[in-house]
C-alpha cells in the first residue's frame, strides 16, 4: 500500500514538474509574441514613412537629382487599342505603328 502512495506522490510531482515547464515555455513564446508585435509595429511605421510622398520626392530630387517639370502633358491611350486619342493636334489611333512618328516626339524627356 506504502508502494502505491509513493508512486501516486511522485506521478504528482512529475505532473506539477511538466506543469511548470509548460508554463516557463508558454511566457517564453508570449514574450517573443510581444516582442514581435513591436517588431512589426516599428517596421509598419518606418514603411509608412519610407513611402510617404514627401520622403520619395525628396530621394528623388537630393539623392537621384530629379527635377519637378514645368508641365505635364498626358496623352490618352486608347482602351483596346481600338478607340481614337489626340496626338499633336490630329486624331488617330495610338494602336497604328505608322503613328509613332506623331507620338514619339511628346514623348521626350525634358528637364
Amino acid at each position: 500500500m506504502g508502494l502505491i502512495v509513493f508512486v501516486g506522490l511522485l506521478a504528482i510531482v512529475v505532473f506539477q514538474v511538466v506543469i511548470a515547464q509548460r508554463g516557463l515555455a508558454l511566457d517564453s513564446i508570449r514574450s517573443r509574441i510581444d516582442e514581435e508585435q513591436t517588431r512589426y509595429e516599428r517596421l509598419r511605421l518606418e514603411a509608412a514613412a519610407l513611402s510617404s510622398p514627401e520622403r520619395i520626392e525628396s530621394e528623388a530630387t537630393e539623392r537621384l537629382g530629379m527635377v519637378r517639370p514645368d508641365f505635364v502633358n498626358y496623352l490618352e491611350a486608347p482602351i483596346g487599342g481600338t478607340d481614337t486619342g489626340t496626338v499633336g493636334g490630329t486624331t488617330s489611333t495610338l494602336a497604328d505603328p505608322e503613328e509613332w512618328d506623331a507620338v514619339k516626339p511628346h514623348l521626350d524627356a525634358q528637364p
